[in-house]
């Protein structure tokens, strides 16, 4: 009796603790009520002269010099001015004229007891003389100390550092965000650096901003608008453990503006995966000429009237990277080149990953097999192509002259695991496939995602859970995964969705934002390319360094049936010579006639996708089954060989449309392709191009 009465203490503390363990918050975000009072836009400030910086290069403070260019301070407004000695071009980081906007520096979107604030260097730091800045050599700190009092004896004070550094012929901005103090319990959710660097009204013919939405575009600046809708695009896409919607597809954080005879081009060298980058355009009487970066550095969303916020925010660094171009070199192609050798730099792009096979490739994507349901809703998998129809397709294409070919085995394995699917044949079919074709003219690679879908152990920053696998048990298990790869007899992997879709994972107390999970996929990334091959689908950036080849690398981008925007091949001049690639399947396109000049154009590896058993009852029709198109496959395989094998090594170094619907791309410096589109032949400088075809000039 005296032992249970000792006893029962104990058990009251254990039964409360597990009450309290069942009702305490594990995840890694917070569900926040909004404050339903309105709010004002801005501190208000009667002085537009601080939104602008007017001074002379000659009332400005000099800081820095490199190269060809000269680092200034607007000490009134606290605006960098880097001067271009060989365009004479000043580009400030405030503009010159006051259009409606208010103009800023740094601007900060801040969370505070439910209600949201905007901050700006201008009007909550420069105006209360709260700016100060330190010399430091090669460059300028500057300290924005924001400060704007509230209601009920509330106030926000935030201090933010930004070291401006002018060297090696380049600005770069660099913001710690472990250095940011913020008193309270004020969140900064996203900031703005430098939104307004170069911006301006004013616009000539042929002057435009660069964007790297899918291939690359440009926002035409000579053409007037009587309206335009300011664009955003996220880095990467969008977050899908912060929003469900489908974005733009963005392989690179970087971004452009030409002007005249000058031009910049800026470089998301740190922090890119929680990047937005903005643009708008002038409008008659109002706005700017600009384009920039946003940075969302505590994930949020708001649902009703609540908002959903991470309890982690990024701690690292945010850094952009800023080249300066004059004269002939002013344009997307240069950017391009301008991007490329700092990646290069950088270690985040091999140099001379091209042409890593001595023949001219054939990409081609196998559907291996298909998952259908039954009236019951019971799920099974079918056979498209086996391990035998496979081998005799090989046999053929090589018999037809196809003497490289890259091949993609497209849904091989069970769902979550490496096992082959059983309705495509055995393990040793499987070897006896990788032994007919071992003398390295057919490479293989196994389709896996890495995030299989089916472990929905990742959570959404509402809460919902995520069918994929989080990073932590994919980190967990590569060791394993590894082993098992190495005993396949294929040579390489295909990394799939992982090298598209990137997410944050709130499943845990300490939140892993995007960047922490991009880190993570590349050092996997690097562990995968020490056992076997790396092919890139879709080709985001943090996961092409350790890739030989990339396919379904954009055509187009998203902004291209808009006014006044026109698709460029950006991602591809910054990867040609560097990296093979392929566009999309030119079978699988609405008009393939139109894919094969576009892979002419952006210097693409033929690229085609097949299965050896129709589905479709009308198989006649259907695009891929390759009976349909391997004659047609054949025929643009020897053409593009013939043309484009010496080439695979070389830069894009010029791109231009020479008259409409007629492109031409330079491949090194001796080496053009003319491209004709349209519906008749046409000549440009003495070449003559036949109707929907392209000629190659050396």
């Amino acid at each position: 009796m005296k032992l249970l009465k000792r006893l029962v203490p104990v058990f009251i503390i254990l039964l409360i603790s597990a009450v309290l363990f069942c009702f305490a918050d594990f995840s890694g975000s917070k569900r926040i009520r909004l404050s339903d009072k309105e709010l004002p836009a801005a501190t208000r400030v009667s002085d537009e002269s601080i939104f602008v910086s007017t001074a002379k290069r000659s009332e400005m403070k000099k800081l820095a010099a490199s190269g060809m260019l000269e680092m200034y301070l607007d000490e009134k407004t606290m605006a960098v001015c880097i001067y271009d000695t060989i365009s004479h071009t000043l580009y400030r980081s405030l503009p010159e004229v006051y259009a409606g906007e208010r103009p800023s520096a740094l601007s900060l979107k801040v969370l505070l007891d439910g209600a949201e604030y905007t901050l700006s260097s201008q009007s909550d730091s420069l105006s209360f003389g709260c700016t100060e800045y330190e010399e430091t050599g090669d460059g300028v700190i500057i300290t924005y100390s924001f400060r704007r009092s509230l209601e009920r004896g509330k106030k926000l004070d935030i201090s933010v550092n930004v070291a401006y550094t002018l060297s090696d012929g380049m600005l770069t901005a660099t913001m710690d965000c472990d250095k940011i103090h913020c008193e309270g319990k004020a969140v900064i959710t996203s900031l703005e650096l430098l939104p307004f660097f170069g911006a301006d009204r004013g616009a000539e013919k042929g002057d435009y901003i660069l964007l790297p939405d899918g291939c690359g575009a440009l926002l035409d600046l000579g053409e007037k608008a009587d309206s335009f809708d300011a664009v955003s695009l996220k880095v990467y896409g969008e977050d899908p453990a912060v929003s469900d919607e489908k974005g733009a597809r963005v392989l690179v954080g970087a971004f452009g503006r030409k002007c005249k005879g000058s031009a910049f081009m800026c470089l998301v060298s740190e922090g890119e995966s929680l990047c937005e980058i903005k643009a708008d355009k002038a409008l008659e009487k109002s706005g700017y000429n600009r384009v920039g970066a946003a940075f969302a550095i505590t994930p949020s969303v708001a649902e009703d009237k609540y908002i959903y916020v991470s309890k982690e925010s990024y701690k690292g660094r945010l850094q952009l990277c800023y080249r300066f171009l004059s004269g002939e070199n002013a344009d997307y192609v240069a950017m391009a080149s301008a991007a490329r050798e700092l990646l290069i730099r950088q270690g985040r792009l091999r140099e001379n990953a091209a042409g890593e096979t001595a023949e001219y490739p054939f990409n081609l994507s196998l559907i291996m097999s298909q998952t259908k349901s039954d009236a019951k809703g019971r799920e099974s998998d079918i056979c498209l192509t086996s391990f035998e129809q496979l081998q005799e397709l090989l046999a053929s294409l090589k018999a037809k002259g196809f003497s490289q070919i890259n091949v993609l085995l497209k849904d091989i394995y069970e769902e979550g695991s490496l096992k082959i699917k059983k309705v495509i044949g055995s393990e040793r079919d499987m070897l006896s496939l990788s032994e007919r074709f071992a003398d390295g003219s057919i490479r293989f690679f196994a389709q896996n995602t890495l995030l299989q879908k089916g472990r929905a152990s990742v959570k959404a920053l509402d809460g919902e859970r995520l069918d994929m696998c989080s990073i932590n048990t994919l980190r967990k298990n590569l060791s394993s995964f590894i082993t098992q790869m190495r005993r396949q007899p294929f040579e390489g992997i295909s990394v799939a969705h992982t090298g598209e879709i990137l997410f944050s994972d709130f499943s845990g107390r300490d939140a892993l934002l995007r960047e922490d999970v991009k880190n993570s996929l590349e050092d996997i990334f690097a562990s995968l390319y020490a056992s076997k091959q790396i092919m890139s689908e879709n080709g985001n950036l943090y996961s092409i360094k350790y890739a030989g080849n990339i396919i379904n690398l954009p055509s187009a981008s998203s902004l291209s049936e808009k006014p006044h925007f026109r698709d460029v091949p950006f991602v591809q001049a910054i990867l040609h010579g560097t990296l093979d690639y392929s566009l999309e399947a030119a079978n699988t396109s609405k008009n393939s006639t139109y894919a094969m000049l576009k892979a002419a154009e952006y210097g693409a590896l033929p690229h085609y996708e097949w299965y050896c058993t129709s589905p479709d009852e009308n198989e006649s029709e259907d695009k891929r089954y390759y009976m349909n198109s391997v004659g047609e496959a054949k025929a643009y395989y020897d053409k593009m060989k013939s043309d484009f094998s010496d080439l695979r090594s070389r830069r894009i170094t010029a791109h231009e449309m020479v008259k409409k619907d007629v492109y031409l791309t330079r491949f090194g410096e001796d080496c053009s392709v003319y491209v004709n589109y349209s519906d008749e032949a046409v000549s440009v400088g003495g070449v003559s191009i036949d109707a929907k075809s392209y000629a190659l000039v050396n």
